[in-house]
């Protein structure tokens, strides 16, 4: 690593939204680690049951359960102008206007910096839209992926082995978990997913007692409000979808 790249930013702030992004340093290799130690933090502070400053925008979520593993279906959507317009809203609204321009010099107006920039040049509203989410495709999985990829490693190397974080939580789950903002949780699912091992006939009462304690805590507030916030960031330390009996 050069010191250039220890000095340079790892993270572009968005004023409006007061949320980061990825930042394009020139050094991307050298910034690499430092992308993959920010995954870690983040990982670590779930196991380590410590809340952050809520400080990237849901998109950022979305790419960490993207590539935790087998992510679920929900995570493997495709991205929106919502999406973009929660990342960067000039470059979002740009597009929203690209699309129903009527004038002749459209390369003009919206020059765009990505490989079919050329192909805009004669489209019709119909094909303006689907260049305009190709471009949202590109925009998530291409442009920043020197960025996106050992952060999200940085990530996986703690938290990997969960798979109810893989498959049951969403982006805004996760965003809850990291940093306590309220989104509820579906128990049942959670219930659903959960095989019990070692647990015999007999223990079934045991079992029906724990979930009526997690299911009942979404009604608690005020000073019982950390509750809820345990009850979703149970997911986490259930590393596998088994609950094990202790003996």
């Amino acid at each position: 690593m050069t010191p250039n790249a220890l000095e340079a930013p790892l993270w572009e702030y968005t004023p409006e939204l007061r949320t980061y992004w990825f930042a394009e340093p020139e050094d991307l290799e050298g910034a690499a680690s430092g992308y993959r130690a920010c995954g870690a933090v983040l990982g670590h502070a779930i196991l380590q049951d410590c809340f952050l400053t809520p400080a990237f925008p849901k998109a950022v979520y979305t790419l960490l359960l993207r590539n935790l593993g087998e992510a679920s279906n929900s995570q493997l959507r495709p991205w929106t102008g919502q999406d973009l317009a929660r990342v960067s809203p000039s470059i979002a609204s740009g597009l929203e206007a690209l699309v129903e321009y009527d004038k002749d010099d459209l390369c003009e107006m919206f020059p765009l910096d990505w490989p079919r920039a050329g192909e805009l040049e004669g489209l019709n509203k119909d094909g303006r839209v689907a260049y305009v989410q190709a471009y949202i495709e590109w925009y998530f999985t291409h442009r920043f992926s020197a960025q996106i990829k050992p952060f999200t490693e940085g990530f996986s190397a703690v938290v990997g082995h969960s798979k109810l974080l893989q498959l049951l939580v969403s982006a805004e789950q996760l965003e809850q978990i990291l940093c306590g903002v309220e989104q509820p949780l579906e128990v049942g699912e959670v219930r659903l997913a959960a095989r019990p091992n070692g647990w015999g006939e007999d223990d079934g009462t045991y079992l029906d007692d724990f979930w009526s304690v997690v299911e009942v805590s979404k009604y608690f507030n005020g000073p019982l409000y950390w509750w809820n916030l345990r009850r979703v960031r149970l997911i986490p330390s259930i590393t596998t979808p088994n609950l094990i009996r202790n003996p």
